[in-house]
């Protein structure tokens, strides 16, 4: 299982930096990089296609050489003169023709639509040949081609290594004899105690050589700030029997606000019996401000 992990985290950062690499390329060199890749994804903004292909799907395109034939009735991506601008758009290839010039027209045609495509479309403008898509994925794929997209590729990617970091620093501590032992579990008390709110969770202890790190969050969810909060922290075994005790400030006079949370450790020496811990909580000050 731990191997698994590793393996997945591993394959999880390669796969955000490709995808970040990719999109970092098509923002600034995407006729170079779909050259060389030989494909190109394109976002179908209408809904021409339909139902074959809704509106919003990412299209992915084989780009074909000029001196390629295609088949009548293939579906493919090309570049079209629309008032001026020019435009990509996905339709029906039916038939070629001979313009008043003699040149080669190759007709286009919307799904569900009696009559041709109005373009003039010739051979160079021709991209390449429908492949398959992906329904409502266009979206997406403008998101990451935008600024922002690819800023938050880039922090996703930021966080994925600083994640593998921490689990190698981790993997190491095991290596020279340490363990980090997850408990993840969360201590509430009862709604008739006055401490009720005061809530303790995400604790783990980290053994090491000599020693014992018990570590976690205290949150605040009372109707009160509060401050110097002492908690008695139980250490026991694997029956529940208490093996030591420590008594602890979890908060002291920074103070802890209205569903605020803090971090917080404790450290005690190395005892091989402890499996478990339990919280009490002896005191806290309580105030409004």
């Amino acid at each position: 299982m731990k191997l698994f992990k590793k393996i997945m985290s591993w394959v999880s950062t390669i796969l955000i930096a490709s995808i970040l690499i990719y999109f970092v390329g098509m923002y600034f060199w995407p006729d170079e990089i779909s050259e060389f890749a030989g494909y190109r994804f394109y976002t179908i903004l209408t809904g021409s296609m339909e139902p074959t292909i809704p509106t919003d799907s990412l299209v992915l395109t084989k780009l074909v050489p000029e001196d390629e034939k295609i088949k009548p009735n293939s579906i493919i991506t090309f570049h079209a003169d629309r008032f001026g601008n020019d435009i990509v758009l996905t339709h029906y290839f039916r038939t070629t023709e001979k313009n008043q010039k003699g040149e080669t027209i190759y007709r286009t045609q919307a799904e569900g639509v009696d009559k041709y495509d109005d373009y003039q479309t010739k051979r160079k403008d021709i991209i390449g040949t429908y492949v398959g898509h992906v329904p409502f994925m266009g979206k997406v794929f403008r998101f990451l081609q935008s600024t922002w997209g690819i800023m938050t590729l880039l922090a996703i990617l930021v966080m994925l290594i600083i994640n593998r970091i921490i689990s190698m620093r981790l993997d190491k501590a095991e290596d020279n004899g340490d363990k980090v032992v997850f408990k993840e579990k969360q201590h509430r008390h009862k709604s008739d105690d006055p401490n009720q709110g005061i809530i303790i969770r995400d604790t783990d202890m980290l053994v090491m050589k000599h020693s014992m790190q018990m570590r976690g969050i205290v949150v605040n969810q009372t109707t009160q700030n509060i401050t110097f909060l002492k908690v008695k922290i139980k250490f026991t075994d694997k029956e529940g029997h208490v093996i030591d005790s420590v008594p602890w400030y979890m908060v002291g006079a920074e103070g802890l606000g209205l569903h605020e949370e803090k971090r917080w450790s404790c450290t005690i020496e190395r005892d091989d019996r402890i499996e478990k811990c339990q919280f009490e909580i002896l005191s806290c000050r309580r105030s409004w401000k």
